[in-house]
């Protein structure tokens, strides 16, 4: 297990600026609230949500998130703002898409460095903000 603190406010309102999360290798699920390398920087770690894993087709068009599930299914979700181009991905074995919770805020996520390699992420598991400590299984 490893400690980490939030220190902006892309997770919002799931995580505030200031909080301390616990986090630990596991197997990561979607819906998940992962930390991670960042890509182009790996001395950075971003902590965001999995929102489409292996097998998943994601596409972004103007204001919409739209996913594709291996299964049939799909979701759709408001960005809170508009992105500059069409963009699609395919999630592969040892990915996943993460998106921020806050996304009209930030696009420190997938949206601009695309799926995630999973190794070396971590599952957030415990919570510690300004409220008290949660447990996130």
């Amino acid at each position: 297990m490893k400690l980490f603190a939030v220190h902006e406010d892309s997770m919002r309102p799931a995580l505030l600026p200031g909080d301390r999360l616990l986090a630990r290798r596991a197997l990561l699920r979607r819906g998940d609230v992962a930390v991670f390398a960042h890509p182009f920087h790996p001395e950075v770690h971003l902590v965001k949500r999995i929102v489409a894993v292996v097998g998943d087709d994601v596409e972004c068009q103007g204001d919409r998130l739209e996913i594709h599930r291996e299964d049939g299914s799909a979701e759709s979700m408001s960005l809170g703002i508009t992105e500059p181009r069409p963009r699609r991905w395919s999630v592969l074995e040892g990915e996943a898409f993460v998106l921020s919770d806050n996304t009209s805020e930030t696009r420190a996520d997938s949206r601009v460095f695309g799926p995630i390699p999973l190794a070396g992420a971590r599952r957030v598991v415990l919570r510690y903000g300004r409220r008290r400590w949660s447990f996130h299984p």
